[in-house]
């Protein structure tokens, strides 16, 4: 590998954020790549990311090679490369596998897993970690790009987090002593449990869910979901369905020029009074205030309708 020079790519990518228990986790997709555009990328060199990479081989081979080791993928397998790690991806076939990438950062949070521990044994390290034969886990690696191109991209960090702590266990239960292995089936159902929350409050803040509805989801009573909202976000299940819903309008206002009452009815609020409600809680303007601060643009005049 000595011929091959060393380069550091910064690629355009998709990003998808979501916050779970210590941790801001990032999923990473990139962009479709214009060749004609940008003839300056050379990716049969040796190079590194400042994010750690997951490749998933679906069909024929994949290749990895590094400064001293080379590894060869097959169909069921997959491999992560860490933050850093030098690495060249080779495949004879553009449709033989893909790469996701991902990173973590620790945030301060009490009363919850060590998510943050988990996850970094994938993040950090000097050396590509290699799953053989695991066809469940390249399924897995399809769905979250198929979501993350859907009508429900918030699922794919969530869905690729539950992934990873599945790629955790399999490492981790080789050679175990039985406490370690009790210990650590406490911590993935805890964790497990969340992340259905999550996604629970993903896929239905736009609806008026109850908490009754994602106590029976969840297979525990209401009284101890209550506890567990409490206790782990420090708000109710309400105000939880609440700050997503003001995030989601948030993120419209700044990405998309929709009026604000289209917003509101997006994120599922049933007036856009109440959407100037909580967003003047928690921002402490209008919508449209808001955007017009963020894109240094003045908004059009808010009309009767949109205040309704």
């Amino acid at each position: 590998m000595a011929e091959m020079e060393e380069k550091q790519f910064s690629l355009r990518t998709r990003e998808y954020p979501v916050y779970l228990e210590n941790v801001l986790f990032r999923l990473f997709l990139e962009e479709p790549w214009d060749a004609e555009r940008d003839k300056t990328v050379n990716f049969r060199t040796l190079h590194t990311h400042l994010n750690a990479g997951m490749f998933v081989c679906v069909k024929g081979q994949v290749v990895l090679r590094g400064e001293d080791d080379c590894v060869a993928l097959r169909a069921g397998d997959v491999a992560v490369v860490p933050a850093g790690v030098r690495h060249v991806k080779e495949q004879a076939d553009p449709d033989a596998g893909f790469a996701l990438g991902f990173s973590c950062e620790k945030t301060r949070t009490g009363n919850c897993a060590n998510l943050y521990k988990t996850l970094t044994q994938f993040t950090r390290g000097d050396h590509t970690l290699l799953w053989r034969d695991q066809p469940e886990l390249t399924a897995a690696a399809e769905r979250i790009l198929r979501e993350a191109g859907g009508a429900y991209p918030f699922l794919a960090p969530l869905h690729l987090i539950e992934m990873l702590l599945g790629m955790a266990r399999l490492h981790e239960d080789a050679g175990a002593d039985e406490t370690y292995r009790n210990e650590q089936t406490s911590f993935f159902h805890d964790v497990q449990r969340m992340l259905k929350l999550e996604q629970l409050i993903a896929l239905y803040y736009t609806k008026n869910v109850t908490i009754g509805e994602a106590a029976q989801t969840l297979n525990i009573g209401i009284r101890q979901l209550d506890r567990i909202v409490r206790k782990r976000y420090g708000r109710t299940f309400w105000q939880l369905i609440m700050e997503k819903r003001i995030d989601s309008a948030r993120t419209l206002l700044c990405e998309t020029r929709d009026p604000v009452n289209q917003i509101a009815e997006r994120v599922g609020f049933n007036s856009v009074a109440g959407l100037y409600r909580e967003f003047r809680r928690k921002y402490g303007c209008t919508p449209a205030e808001y955007r017009m601060r963020k894109s240094g643009e003045y908004p059009r005049s808010e009309t009767a309708e949109d205040k309704k």
